[in-house]
């Protein structure tokens, strides 16, 4: 918390923060940051983009993000590499109440398919367009909870890449299409990469989607 103090006393105005790789921090981080992520009457928010990768944080620290952020003009939130296996509900609050919020990374986080279904939906809702969930557990079950919200999603690039997601052609396709429904282009990504697929499923893949976007 002194840290933090001092930091944002010596720096009223600081648009990034980047306080990764400090394994001591910590939710108390976090809860030393509210006030800053969110602003408050004399000091409006200023940070615009906040790293907090391998913090030890937990599903806690979602929950003071997610009111938090309902004020913040956080751009870029990175939370990378901390375990929030269990964190859907909040994370899903995050979505639903940061505004401003456009690229989250939630890489190595420990992420199951049930946080997954828990907070896929809200991105219906959402403004994020970037949304970066490599190296977690999901599997194809987590992958189908993607279809009903990615057409009405703002998402332009979105990485699933070395999760444990198997070969299942129908709901790979049914992936595809989804993504393609939506107001995309052919710059927009999605990342397969790095999961138990077989080069013929990622070029079938690719082919669809290359046959459904503009």
């Amino acid at each position: 918390r002194k840290l933090c103090e001092v930091v944002f006393n010596s720096a009223s105005a600081l648009a990034s923060l980047d306080f990764s790789e400090h394994e001591s921090f910590g939710d108390g981080v976090v809860e030393a940051l509210e006030e800053a992520i969110a602003g408050t009457e004399s000091r409006p928010a200023s940070l615009r983009l906040l790293r907090l990768c391998n913090c030890s944080l937990t599903s806690k620290s979602l929950e003071v993000l997610g009111g938090a952020l309902s004020t913040s003009i956080i751009r870029t939130l990175d939370l990378s590499m901390n375990n929030f296996r269990g964190g859907g509900v909040p994370l899903r609050e995050i979505l639903e109440n940061a505004a401003i919020l456009r690229e989250l990374r939630l890489i190595d986080c420990q992420l199951e398919d049930e946080d997954i279904v828990l907070f896929a939906p809200a991105l219906a809702r959402s403004e994020v367009t970037h949304l970066d969930l490599a190296y977690n557990q999901m599997t194809i079950k987590g992958v189908q909870a993607f279809l009903e919200p990615l057409p009405e999603s703002c998402l332009e690039h979105l990485s699933l890449a070395n999760n444990n997601i198997e070969s299942e052609p129908q709901s790979l396709a049914k992936l595809a299409g989804s993504w393609a429904s939506g107001s995309r282009t052919r710059e927009s990504t999605i990342d397969l990469r790095g999961n138990p697929l077989s080069t013929q499923d990622l070029e079938a893949f690719n082919g669809i989607l290359a046959t459904l976007l503009i």
